[in-house]
């Protein structure tokens, strides 16, 4: 096999050729009879040479559909495999694993890329039907090297318990797995590396990756599907005047948060006197039981103070320790117990022809059933943030509502986001009553639009006018023990 000066990208020391040509066919069946298809790799991008070189702890291709991430990486996976990397000292046997989003993957997309740097020789008898696992998942090497695979689904204990010398992370996974799996490499100074195209926008691969990365302790390179010159121009061309994507194209992150003003300015370490103690509540059968205590202050901040959860608890249990706990804590008002804004799903009756919220009162806790306005409950909170009017002790608390991402367009997260639910009913709760108002800090001043120049009267909003109005209808409700439109102290009646 002959390679031509001018396709020389690179040459190292050991014997590596990066090309800035595809390795045709021909070439790879004998460089692979000879053993050495991993030692001559084409390089799609320049910055993939860069991402091979780094000896970041964490190393991230972001980028389009077909922009060569996942090529990148697994010539990488075969040059741990082998111990034979051009830019590092390894030594065999290695073990390497790879976590994909599904295990049909192994076959249709890891295998075939796979064997075009490993050879027969390299493979544990000689084959990959031999050397392939398939009940564990694994392949093994002639030299002890071992290649694992998990899943997005592995259980987090799936992922634990062994020692690994390289972690390839193929699209985003759980934020916890994404941490169990980089403590495996603690001790072997290993490498975790990403590869993703970002359709989930901005989770925790933009703030803990992306945003951190300082090109020594994390290295992210961005590709885009246009810079693959491997790729055909027109054939790209005509897919992307079909479908306007640019995450899939250029591998833009987008922001599909549902919070994007959770920012970590909203933390607060030092005491703020004063206010009163509202209770957030939800409840489920199938999922945990929330309590998040919110305090309103006198200047008409909320700070979101604590939260506890209950799993597998029923109702009375659940607001029986819910007392104790708030006692304790002393998160009380003179010794009351703050009002309860609870999930209005318990106003409906259960088996026994009474809705579950009459446990309330039958506790001594005052409370109001929650809005049902998810989209406009989100904006109060976000509204608070930007202004910097709603502060978080509870740092657990304020990084789950960091992670929430809309799902395709504007639906939100079917799971963990209990204790965020238990916030939005007590902080919309202030809202809608009227004790507390959004236009308390002004936005800037901006050059007026013609309708409000020859108007100098300032007519309230639409959304103040109906607060205005939920407020007056409750004032005299707040007082009672109130269950939507159950009133055990007074008899059944309508809000």
């Amino acid at each position: 096999m002959t390679i031509k000066s001018e396709d020389i990208v690179l040459r190292t020391p050991n014997g590596f050729f990066f090309l800035s040509r595809s390795v045709s066919d021909e070439e790879r069946r004998l460089l692979s009879k000879a053993g050495a298809g991993h030692k001559v790799v084409g390089v799609p991008n320049a910055k993939v040479l860069e991402f091979w070189r780094s000896g970041a702890k964490v190393k991230a291709l972001f980028g389009g559909n077909r922009a060569g991430k996942t090529e990148s990486a697994t010539i990488e996976v075969a040059w741990y495999l082998l111990a034979d990397h051009p830019f590092r000292e390894l030594k065999a046997p290695t073990r390497v694993r790879y976590l994909i989003p599904d295990y049909s993957m192994i076959e249709g997309v890891v295998k075939p890329k796979l064997l075009r740097y490993l050879s027969p020789a390299h493979l544990y008898g000689g084959s990959w039907e031999k050397a392939y696992n398939k009940r564990f998942h694994q392949l093994r090497l002639q030299n002890g090297s071992l290649l694992d695979f998990k899943t997005h689904l592995t259980p987090l204990l799936g992922l634990e318990g062994v020692s690994l010398h390289l972690v390839v992370i193929d699209e985003e996974c759980d934020y916890e797995a994404y941490k169990s799996l980089i403590v495996r490499t603690m001790d072997t100074n290993g490498q975790v590396i990403i590869t993703a195209t970002p359709l989930k926008g901005l989770t925790w691969m933009w703030t803990e990756i992306k945003e951190k990365a300082d090109g020594e302790l994390i290295f992210v390179a961005h590709l885009t599907t246009e810079e693959n010159r491997f790729l055909d121009e027109q054939g790209v061309q005509r897919v992307a005047t079909l479908i306007d994507d640019p995450a899939r194209f250029q591998g833009e992150f987008f922001d599909q948060r549902v919070f994007p003003y959770c920012t970590e300015a909203l933390l607060i370490d030092e005491p703020i006197a004063g206010g009163t103690y509202y209770v957030g509540f939800d409840f489920g059968v199938n999922c945990p039981a929330v309590v998040v205590v919110v305090r309103l202050t006198d200047d008409g901040r909320v700070i979101v103070e604590d939260h506890k959860e209950w799993r597998n608890t029923g109702l009375s249990e659940v607001l029986d320790e819910a007392i104790v706990w708030l006692r304790e804590q002393g998160y009380t008002n003179a010794g009351d117990l703050p009002i309860f804004i609870y999930d209005s799903a318990l106003n409906g009756r259960d088996t026994t022809g009474y809705p579950p919220a009459w446990k309330f009162g039958e506790k001594g806790i005052a409370s109001l059933p929650s809005t049902k306005k998810v989209a406009e409950s989100i904006g109060v909170l976000n509204s608070l943030m930007r202004a910097h009017r709603l502060l978080f002790y509870d740092r657990v608390l304020h990084r789950a509502m960091r992670g929430m991402a809309y799902k395709h367009g504007k639906e939100l997260p079917k799971k963990g986001d209990d204790a965020v639910d238990a916030l939005r009913y007590a902080v919309y709760h202030l809202y809608a009553t009227g004790l507390l108002r959004l236009n308390d800090e002004a936005e800037p001043a901006s050059a007026p639009s013609p309708a409000t120049v020859e108007d100098d009267d300032d007519f309230p909003s639409a959304s103040a006018i109906i607060a205005e109005r939920i407020r007056r209808r409750r004032e005299v409700k707040q007082a009672q023990v109130g269950y939507g439109r159950w009133n055990f102290f007074g008899g059944e009646e309508r809000l």
